[in-house]
């Protein structure tokens, strides 16, 4: 087994709804030497650009000696030829990637694709395995989301990465059945969000135990229950995940974070896992407070032999 240990842009508040329009956030330069100084030998892409591109990325990460763990593609599976829509986004990624590679250290980045879901499952997250029948996909809907995945997919295999499709709220891979048909319809790795499995119903310790040959990468991710049973008794959409602070630092939620990490050791994974707490960049102490939480985070993965 040989872990690598990375962090992401979202654990310190900077995300594709906050870059640009929230003031006081982190730039690149602070936001890796942060992650640097914590201890993490790599970092997640985040949004696009965020970190830098080119040239210029790829001297970031170097100069800090860090690898890139990953980078997240938001896609429609269900519209028909996806691929062929996507197919310019999908190669500016991949093309960056392909730029990095001689430039940085770890192992090869992984392609994580995560479904865009549609309005009904995004104003109501966290409810799909209560009710499948009303939520989930029928069998024409799986249909169409395995052709856009599956070509997605081959299309990244032959560029040389790896895809996997990570689970969220809000989204059509969400619940435990959900990620269940998606792993027997697709040919595609599990991104194993610990955090979104048990918000979405789900028990992050099974999953991997089920599907451990298809897991790529980990996003180790801790979650508190409660807030999100608040989000789903008042009918709030998924922003709500991030505004009541649904993710928290590592040890403070509901999310077996040991048994995690001990089922990593029982099925020999090596690869990638990432660290993200999705912070709620609300105010500049938030912002503060959550770098200390990635280092306490980091301590946190070393105190359990990570």
């Amino acid at each position: 087994m040989t872990i690598t240990v990375a962090s992401s842009p979202a654990s310190f508040g900077a995300t594709r709804a906050t870059v640009g329009v929230v003031p006081g956030l982190l730039d690149a330069e602070r936001v890796l030497d942060e992650v640097r100084r914590a201890g993490y030998a790599g970092i997640e892409l985040g949004p696009s650009g965020y970190l830098g591109r080119g040239r210029e990325l790829g001297e970031r990460l170097g100069t800090r000696e860090l690898g890139v763990s990953s980078v997240v593609l938001e896609l429609p599976f269900v519209i028909p030829d996806v691929v062929t829509t996507a197919r310019p986004e999908l190669d500016a990624v991949l093309d960056g990637l392909d730029a990095l590679r001689d430039q940085v250290p770890g192992p090869v980045p992984r392609v994580v694709l995560v479904d865009a879901g549609d309005d009904r499952r995004r104003a109501s997250p966290g409810v799909s395995h209560l009710a499948p029948d009303n939520w989930s996909l029928d069998d024409a809907g799986w249909d169409r989301f395995a052709r856009g995945l599956n070509a997605v997919t081959l299309h990244c295999r032959r560029r040389g990465y790896v895809a996997a499709v990570r689970p969220r709220a809000g989204t059509f891979v969400e619940a435990p059945a959900e990620i269940d048909a998606v792993m027997r319809v697709c040919d595609v790795g599990l991104c194993l969000d610990t955090g979104q499995v048990l918000i979405g119903g789900g028990d992050p310790v099974i999953v991997l135990r089920e599907w451990s040959d298809r897991v790529e990468l980990v996003y180790l991710k801790d979650a508190i229950r409660s807030r999100m049973q608040d989000v789903i008794d008042e009918g709030e959409p998924t922003s709500a995940i991030w505004s009541r602070e649904v993710f928290c630092a590592l040890g403070d939620g509901d999310v077996d974070c040991v048994g995690v990490l001990q089922q990593l050791e029982v099925v020999d994974f090596s690869g990638w896992l990432v660290v993200e707490q999705d912070l709620f960049a609300s105010t500049t102490d938030r912002i503060a407070r959550g770098i200390s939480d990635q280092r306490r985070n980091r301590q946190f993965l070393k105190g359990h032999g990570f």
